[in-house]
């Protein structure tokens, strides 16, 4: 399926004119999903389907913010809580503890060479929209970004980022790793004809090749591109 797709919109790796082929694209992954056992409690989350099918089509690098910024493992945990001045992300036991400010450097030192980003859920650092916020009173009122996740949505926002509870078959899989090559190839010249050139071929591509809930997500993408060209 994603093989049709990149080549109906143009985006395989073979080069024209004698250039080299270009690289796969290269996204962040959370490092427990990739085995690495550096959650809080000393253990992993392999997600090693998922992963199986991502490298078949691009190159990960692996990120664990909580460790990024010092923190051992195993570690006490931490939460996203509301207060009067905003979210913060504080020890579950030791709220007096803050690493929002250290969890929002440490996004900043990622690189903007990667094309996207698959990250923990519920992850009060990596979740995108399913890390539990509580009140000052320990009760749940919302669902939000971790501060990791929140921070990388600011700088790229066209880069592909979700966490793997959106990435639950391979049509979605596959959708994904398309944004993750539409990204690749705009995010360098930022070229709105390039990004219209896209939305043609969207809007051409038969519906036994792409469903209704796919096709309008990515032309949800395509608009943001749009929005961020040049």
């Amino acid at each position: 399926m994603l093989t049709q797709w990149l080549t109906h919109f143009s985006l395989h790796r073979t080069a024209t004119s004698g250039e080299p082929d270009r690289p796969k694209p290269e996204i962040g992954v959370s490092a427990c999903l990739l085995g690495r056992p550096v959650r809080y409690n000393g253990e992993t989350k392999s997600a090693p389907v998922l992963t199986e099918l991502l490298l078949q089509h691009i190159q990960m690098q692996e990120f664990c913010p909580e460790v990024g910024i010092g923190l051992p493992v195993p570690r006490p945990p931490i939460q996203a809580v509301s207060y009067d001045d905003g979210i913060r992300i504080v020890g579950v036991e030791q709220p007096e503890n803050d690493f929002t400010a250290a969890l929002t450097h440490y996004a900043h030192t990622v690189p903007r060479t990667l094309h996207g980003f698959v990250l923990k859920a519920r992850s009060p650092s990596c979740a995108v929209r399913s890390a539990p916020l509580l009140n000052t009173r320990g009760e749940q009122i919302d669902l939000v970004s971790g501060q990791f996740s929140h921070t990388l949505q600011q700088r790229f926002p066209c880069m592909p980022i979700c966490d793997e509870s959106t990435l639950s078959d391979s049509q979605a899989v596959h959708a994904f790793l398309l944004c993750v090559y539409f990204y690749q190839h705009w995010h360098t010249a930022q070229s709105l004809v390039q990004v219209y050139l896209w939305r043609d071929a969207l809007m051409r591509l038969g519906a036994e090749h792409m469903d209704t809930g796919t096709r309008t997500s990515l032309m949800h993408y395509i608009e943001c591109l749009a929005a961020h060209s040049q």
